[in-house]
């Protein structure tokens, strides 16, 4: 959960789903905040069956997402996480940290190193 996202990791059985979408509606109707049902997604594992996907879409009325997706700049995949699926990620702390260290040094260390 972060500010207005939130992530829900859920067994996909109908009666599980159902609860769900009741604790929703409750949340909407306590929070005058309402739930972006065009902006939100379901993510299916490989198994799930066609008639299970297509029902869970109809009684949650999200979109079906697609695989890999990030949330708060961590990438989400199915399955186990490979090197390649942080590249992103490694390469912004590789430019943060490379900031930290042109501040830390002084201007004749940064005229030696230019």
């Amino acid at each position: 959960m972060y500010a207005d996202d939130i992530v829900v990791f859920a067994n996909g059985a109908q009666k599980s789903i159902r609860k769900l979408m009741q604790v929703l509606k409750l949340y909407e109707s306590w929070s005058g905040q309402f739930l972006s049902k065009e902006k939100s997604a379901i993510y299916f594992s490989r198994k799930i069956l066609l008639h299970r996907k297509a029902s869970l879409l109809r009684t949650t009325g999200f979109v079906e997402g697609t695989f890999p997706f990030k949330y708060l700049g961590v990438p989400i995949v199915d399955g186990r996480l490979r090197t390649n699926d942080f590249g992103e990620l490694l390469g912004k702390i590789n430019k943060k940290i490379a900031g930290w260290k042109m501040k830390m040094l002084s201007a004749g260390g940064r005229t030696i190193l230019l």
